[in-house]
C-alpha cells in the first residue's frame, strides 16, 4: 500500500493541516467552517520518469522549522492502530492506495470525514479508531464500500 495523504484535524501542535505523500496522486480537500471535510479529490498524475528504480516509486521530505511538527508527524504514521487509541484529543486520517480502485482509509474520529463517506452507516457504537477499505467515485468525491 502506498500512503498518499494525511489530514491532522488535531495531534499535538499540528491542527486542520494536510500532508501529500504521494508523486504520483494529486490529493485536494475542501473543508466547511465546521471542520468537516466536504470534498476530497484525487487525481492521478502522469509521471513517466522514474529515477529510483524499478523498486522504489518516490521520495518524501519532511521539512520544516524547529518545533513546527515534522516529527508529530513521523509518530503519527509511524504509530501502531492500537497506540493511536490512547492519544487524547487527537483527529486525523491517513488515505492509502492498495490498488488501482482501492483504497483504506485509516484513522481517529470519523465525525472529520462523514459527508465524504458514501453508503457507510455510522452507529453510536462505531468504534473511534477506523479502518475503512473503500472505493473512490471521482465524480463525487466520495468513498463507497
Amino acid at each position: 500500500m502506498q500512503l498518499l495523504y494525511l489530514w491532522v484535524e488535531a495531534f499535538k501542535n499540528i491542527k486542520r493541516e494536510g500532508f501529500s505523500f504521494s508523486a504520483s496522486h494529486e490529493c485536494n480537500l475542501e473543508q466547511e467552517q465546521d471542520h468537516l471535510v466536504q470534498s476530497f479529490r484525487i487525481t492521478e498524475k502522469k509521471n513517466d520518469v522514474n529515477i529510483f528504480g524499478p523498486k522504489m516509486k518516490s521520495v518524501t521530505g519532511i521539512i520544516g522549522e524547529n518545533g513546527s511538527g515534522k516529527t508529530n508527524i513521523l509518530d503519527l504514521i509511524g504509530m501502531k492502530v492500537n497506540q493511536r487509541s490512547f492519544v487524547k484529543d487527537a483527529k486525523y486520517f491517513m488515505l492509502y492506495k492498495q490498488s488501482k480502485t482501492k483504497y483504506v482509509i485509516e484513522g481517529k474520529g470519523i465525525d472529520v470525514i462523514r459527508p465524504i463517506l458514501r453508503g457507510i452507516i455510522i452507529t453510536p457504537g462505531f468504534q473511534e479508531i477506523y479502518s475503512l477499505l473503500v472505493r473512490y467515485d471521482e465524480g463525487t468525491g466520495t468513498f463507497t464500500f
